[in-house]
């Protein structure tokens, strides 16, 4: 589950769609349109496994 930080809307993975940039991984809110951060917690060499901090 990911929650907009701006809206607070709480989404499913098949809800969004994960992106990457220079600025590192993100999903936009489909409501509000806020770029919300996510993290890469896989090892190096795997999938990469996006998580929201709770405190960001």
């Amino acid at each position: 589950m990911l929650t907009c930080r701006t809206c607070r809307e709480v989404r499913d993975f098949p809800d969004v769609n994960p992106e990457v940039n220079d600025l590192g991984f993100y999903f936009d809110c489909p409501d509000c349109g806020a770029r919300n951060k996510l993290i890469n917690v896989a090892a190096p060499g795997e999938t990469a496994e996006l998580v929201q901090l709770a405190d960001e």
